[in-house]
């Protein structure tokens, strides 16, 4: 058993947005964040491929040491700014960002609020394909942060009557983010 969990140079997962967001911040980009639930690496680098394969777009990949132990709550809590995480001492599993729970789109987006300086939203991957083109350019222009959830391979492996579905819905979501990133460039 190892007394740390660590694996540098690759980065805890607790320190998402340290690492990955706040340097784009610093330059005054504009920052959107797909968070796409049990999306593992090998699925990513097929992604970035597809990314690539677009004319107008570069991508890049890079790992993180999940947080231990390895579950949706706690890596959700995770990748928004944070300085404390915390377990509730019930049975549902919430995990507490700086005093504050982190469960369910309200609640990040509190969370995400309290970055000084920032105007910051979150939303539901479905929500932002809902909106016309005028609708999408407002959230990316009035916001500098917008984090986007989306849960489709989670939520088919989770249930025993969909999870023979999951190679099924890692394909639609690999088509799910391409689009979205077209969406969220134009």
């Amino acid at each position: 058993s190892a007394a740390k969990w660590e694996a540098f140079p690759v980065c805890p997962q607790k320190e998402f947005f340290e690492h990955f967001v706040r340097p784009f911040l610093r330059k005054e980009n504009k920052v959107c964040v797909v968070i796409s639930d049990a999306m593992r690496f090998e699925i990513g680098e097929e992604l970035l491929t597809l990314i690539r394969q677009e004319d107008r777009y570069n991508a890049e990949l890079e790992p993180t040491l999940s947080m231990l132990p390895s579950y949706t709550q706690l890596g959700m809590a995770a990748l928004l700014p944070n300085r404390e995480l915390r377990f509730v001492e019930d049975e549902t599993g919430t995990v507490w960002v700086d005093g504050q729970s982190s469960q369910g789109t309200a609640n990040r987006i509190r969370i995400l609020g309290q970055v000084s300086g920032l105007k910051t939203t979150a939303c539901k991957a479905e929500e932002l394909m809902a909106m016309d083109k005028e609708e999408c350019r407002g959230l990316v222009r009035d916001h500098d942060v917008v984090y986007v959830y989306h849960n489709r391979i989670d939520a088919t492996g989770d249930k025993r009557e969909s999870e023979e579905r999951v190679f099924e819905a890692v394909e639609e979501t690999l088509q799910d983010l391409v689009r979205l990133v077209k969406k969220l460039a134009g």
